[in-house]
């Protein structure tokens, strides 16, 4: 199947628009057994809120004909118009790891490349497939808790070198001798004023005559 390019042509959705004229897409990590579907199907019949929130509803006349208005536009250029889409980037999976893994498809570009040029052709797309971005709020979830474990791993281990201990206590120690020099500056301060103050207090006391200049 690589060698023909059969998992490049498994990865588009087909569906004959002169049978059908809308489509509800959704994305989904595992198949969904058949009670899910009558529930999700009968959702969508009765135009249930929680249910449509979960699908991307498709104009597929619109999506033959104009898909860029409801989405990208693939079409057989370089990069088939996909340049914003990670897997179609030169995006290095080095800087950034995914709870899902990262799987490009630059590798498969010549496959891909032939398959919608074909597609185009056979089915007169001169305006391109659809490429449609679908929500996954699970899969979101999942992204979001795995990048949050890896950061505090990442903090766990760099507070856990021993030279982040030795800046540690030496910054704590720093901070105990600022403290330590504001304390006694303080009491020193106290008692200065205090001596004054007696100094003052002597001086009033004095007889006039017994008076010297009040030192300074």
């Amino acid at each position: 199947c690589a060698t023909e390019g059969h998992d490049v042509i498994a990865s588009f959705i087909n569906i004959d628009t002169l049978l059908y004229r809308k489509a509800w897409i959704a994305f989904a990590n595992d198949p969904w057994p058949r009670a899910v579907l009558d529930r999700y199907q009968q959702g969508i019949a009765d135009s249930d809120p929680g249910t449509l929130a979960r699908f991307v509803e498709v104009d597929l006349n619109t999506a033959r004909n104009d898909p860029a208005s409801l989405g990208i536009a693939m079409t057989d250029s370089f990069r088939f118009g996909l340049e914003q889409v990670l897997e179609f980037s030169t995006f290095s999976s080095a800087r950034f790891t995914s709870a899902h893994g990262f799987y490009s498809r630059l590798g498969r570009w010549h496959e891909t490349r032939t398959h919608v040029r074909n597609v185009i052709q056979q089915e007169q797309l001169p305006n391109g497939l659809l490429a449609l971005t679908l929500p996954d709020p699970v899969g979101m979830v999942m992204e979001l808790n795995a990048q949050r474990t890896g950061w505090v791993q990442a903090l766990q281990e760099w507070r856990a070198q021993p030279q982040r201990h030795f800046e540690y206590f030496t910054s704590q120690a720093l901070l105990g001798i600022r403290e330590l020099h504001a304390a006694m500056a303080a009491v020193q301060g106290a008692e200065d004023a205090q001596r004054k103050a007696r100094q003052v207090e002597q001086w009033n006391d004095s007889p006039i005559a017994a008076k010297a200049y009040l030192p300074p």
